[in-house]
């Protein structure tokens, strides 16, 4: 983020040799600024939501290696939520938005379509991605359960693992319907912001 701030006063400098140019540099830097602000409040955000499932992982390993007898289906449960859940955050870090000076070395129809792209996929992520990795929790998840519970009544075992389908549902619902928010609070403004500049680049020509 520190690059984007020294393209912005770079940019800045610039102003008294381009004065015609002066009111898209003035409105590029301004959407720079609020793309970096953007792009850090979401690293701090991947930082701790990794934490998290990092967190998750380690407690779930450590509790099922200690508090129950690790047979073949809880292996197996253990293996898909954590392949499920890698892939998952290879995705979203892979996705996050980092935006750089490079990305806006040409501060035209180039650089709105980069950081629209950014911004799209961004989102994608979780219409796409997210809803996929839910499936395969719930299937670990399951897996993991099957077995611990094989000595348990049947009503019993099947009650506990629609429960537990069911919550992971329903908090994968509440999480979507909060990104959602998000987005459409913080990224869509971004995204009108930069096709408004882009038509007016367009009709300056």
């Amino acid at each position: 983020m520190n690059n984007i701030t020294e393209f912005q006063n770079m940019w800045q400098s610039q102003q008294e040799v381009v004065p015609e140019r002066f009111s898209d540099v003035e409105k590029t830097i301004t959407i720079l600024d609020k793309l970096a602000k953007t792009g850090k409040k979401h690293l701090r955000i991947n930082i701790l939501k990794t934490s998290l499932v990092l967190f998750f992982l380690s407690q779930m390993i450590y509790f099922l290696d200690k508090m129950v007898e690790t047979g073949p289906f809880t292996l197996a449960g253990m293996l898909v939520i954590i392949l499920s859940l890698t892939g998952f955050m290879f995705l979203y870090w892979k996705k996050q938005l980092n935006f750089k000076a490079s990305d806006f070395i040409n501060p035209g129809p180039e650089m709105i379509r980069i950081a629209i792209t950014k911004l799209s996929g961004h989102k994608k992520l979780f219409t796409r991605w997210f809803p996929v990795l839910i499936p395969f929790m719930i299937a670990g998840i399951n897996l993991i359960y099957f077995e611990i519970l094989s000595q348990s009544d049947f009503t019993f075992r099947i009650t506990i693992h629609a429960l537990v389908s069911g919550f992971i549902a329903l908090a994968a619902g509440v999480g979507l319907r909060v990104r959602f928010w998000r987005i459409k609070r913080e990224n869509d403004p971004l995204i009108n912001d930069l096709l408004k500049l882009k038509k007016e680049m367009s009709d300056e020509k």
